[in-house]
């Protein structure tokens, strides 16, 4: 039953047979699979594209242990619940990763089996058709290191902005094989304590799983990002930006220095989209300087928000106020205001007596820049 060196001693009528004691090497006898037995943390835990550490004792059927190789193991792991899963968009990863067995010549066989996909996976370790003990085991494939190239990002805000409100948009970070990184699966030790970027703010997270995340957008003006890691365990970042001047940027997005899939975007600020402000708004034209009596005078209102950026849309209202030498006020009917529907009112009056008038020109209820206007008619 016990492998090893044994000294057996034969006697007749109390006198040693020739050559006894004898020196007796007792070894295993052939591999038996259910002796076999796993060690190493590559039994339950993994991370994507790296082999387990994982070892195979082989023993015979009593349960002694091997001391010389030879023997023929085979390994194989199989993502659970691969058939509903699109293994395309995981970079064309397979579902079912066939291993490799190093014999050490000693009994022990090294097991390597790296995996791609990240999830639970049946590995089965065999010989001879038969599994070893414990196997299948069920081993969690934990996402790679954080990968920025192959990281995305998701949201209205990585796109389009409007001046003087927060814009929103999500990065979703990934692992080379495009595993999606969850704080409920962190990949392995990894390096701790990567301070940010400087104009990022990481908030309540000083500590980013190691994942270091930097956005910043160039433009009309520079804009440094808020970067928030999530803590519900979706592994998330949310990103918020306020921009205050309109115009095309190039947001760029850095994850452990390295641009996420599409950076830099090209981001359009907006003007704000509330009303414009009467005290950014201006006006220009012949028709605020000089006019005829009897002839159509027309000048421009141009709308602007309270960022002074040009509004792109219509449906403001202003209010035109003309005032007469003799004090005698006359408000412009609405119809000799035209809305282009872009940002810019054309505004049309006749005089009808020469002299000097004031032209104030509001909006909710605020004087326009240079208002009231002198003109000479």
């Amino acid at each position: 039953y016990t492998v090893g060196r044994f000294r057996v001693t034969c006697k007749v009528n109390g006198e040693n047979i020739y050559r006894s004691p004898f020196d007796v090497l007792v070894e295993p006898n052939e591999v038996h699979s259910p002796a076999c037995y796993p060690v190493g943390s590559g039994v339950d835990y993994a991370e994507a594209g790296k082999p387990g550490v994982l070892y195979v004792q082989a023993c015979d059927k009593l349960g002694n242990k091997q001391c010389r190789g030879g023997a023929v193991f085979v390994v194989k792991a199989e993502l659970q619940g691969h058939e509903d899963l699109d293994i395309a968009s995981l970079g064309g990863a397979e579902a079912i990763t066939l291993g490799t067995v190093v014999d050490n010549n000693d009994g022990t066989y090294l097991i390597a089996c790296p995996m791609a996909v990240a999830g639970e996976q049946l590995l089965s370790v065999m010989h001879a058709g038969d599994h070893v003990r414990g196997s299948p085991f069920t081993v969690v494939n934990h996402p790679s290191v954080p990968s920025g190239p192959h990281s995305v990002m998701d949201g209205f805000g990585a796109r389009e902005a409007f001046a003087g409100q927060e814009a929103i948009f999500t990065v979703l970070p990934k692992d080379r094989f495009r595993n999606l990184i969850r704080s409920a699966t962190p990949a392995g030790p990894g390096p701790k304590g990567v301070a940010a970027q400087p104009g990022n703010k990481h908030r309540d997270h000083p500590d980013m799983d190691g994942s270091n995340l930097y956005v910043y957008l160039t433009g009309p003006t520079n804009i440094h990002g808020l970067v928030e890691k999530d803590r519900t365990g979706a592994g998330t970042f949310t990103v918020s930006y306020k921009p205050h001047i309109a115009g095309a940027y190039s947001q760029h997005v850095l994850l452990n220095g390295l641009p996420v899939s599409g950076s830099p975007y090209e981001t359009m600020v907006h003007p704000a989209r509330a009303i414009p402000d009467g005290t950014s708004s201006v006006a220009s034209g012949r028709g605020l300087q000089l006019a005829n009596t009897g002839t159509e005078a027309t000048f421009t209102i141009s709308a602007k928000d309270q960022f002074g950026n040009m509004m792109e849309t219509g449906g403001s209202s202003f209010e035109v106020i003309q005032t007469k030498g003799n004090n005698e006020q006359l408000v412009l009917p609405v119809e000799q205001v035209t809305d282009r529907r872009n940002g810019t009112y054309v505004v049309r009056y006749t005089p009808r007596h020469a002299g000097i008038m004031q032209m104030e020109v509001k909006c909710r209820e605020k004087a326009i820049v240079s208002s009231p206007f002198t003109v000479t008619v």
